[in-house]
């Protein structure tokens, strides 16, 4: 977002103007939506709305550029995403979701389903492949795309220590690809000789 719209989209906000939010949600919401999907979280685009509401209420004590905004918005997003786990640990396990498939008149085909639950799925099986410090930092840098001093201040660690997590993930992730483990790359893949 150019930094003069992203300043107006701000000002019309924090002003209750509802195309600014419209314009702040839609710049900025696929990334956090993105960043809880790669942590795995089934219910992103519910948290992702409930991290916009909260950062709707905080806009007056809110101060940056459009950069500052999304590491301020991924922030959220993360503490969101540990309570909604702890949330999830005490409570039994539902089967949420059926419903509102059956119900939905505008649903795509079930090929479009299942590809998209299954490219999911396999971002999220790549993911798992790494530690949790190096995911959420690559899921911070990539997806969130913050600066390595927002990650180290974000995580709690060294600047230093943000580079080695990011330079062992992205090795992993490589390596994860170009062994074809199961489930990453595709059954074409399996067995062949290199």
């Amino acid at each position: 977002m150019d930094p003069d719209d992203f300043a107006e989209a701000l000002a019309a906000a924090r002003d209750g103007d509802q195309g600014g939010f419209t314009a702040l949600w839609s710049e900025f919401s696929p990334r956090v939506a993105g960043f809880l999907r790669g942590r795995g979280e089934p219910e992103a685009d519910e948290l992702t709305s409930q991290v916009f509401l909260d950062a709707f209420r905080a806009l007056d004590r809110f101060v940056g550029d459009d950069r500052a905004f999304g590491a301020f918005l991924l922030t959220i997003a993360r503490r969101r995403a540990v309570d909604a786990h702890r949330t999830r640990g005490r409570r039994p396990q539902e089967c949420a979701g059926w419903e509102a498939e059956l119900d939905d008149r505008s649903a795509p085909s079930p090929e479009e389903a299942v590809l998209a639950r299954a490219g999911r799925q396999w971002v999220v099986d790549l993911l798992d492949t790494l530690s949790l410090d190096q995911r959420e930092v690559l899921l911070l840098r990539v997806v969130g795309d913050l600066t390595i001093e927002a990650v180290a201040t974000e995580v709690g660690k060294s600047q230093g220590a943000v580079k080695a997590l990011q330079r062992r993930g992205l090795d992993a992730l490589r390596r994860g690809l170009l062994e074809g483990r199961p489930g990453l790359v595709g059954d074409r893949h399996r067995g062949e000789t290199r």
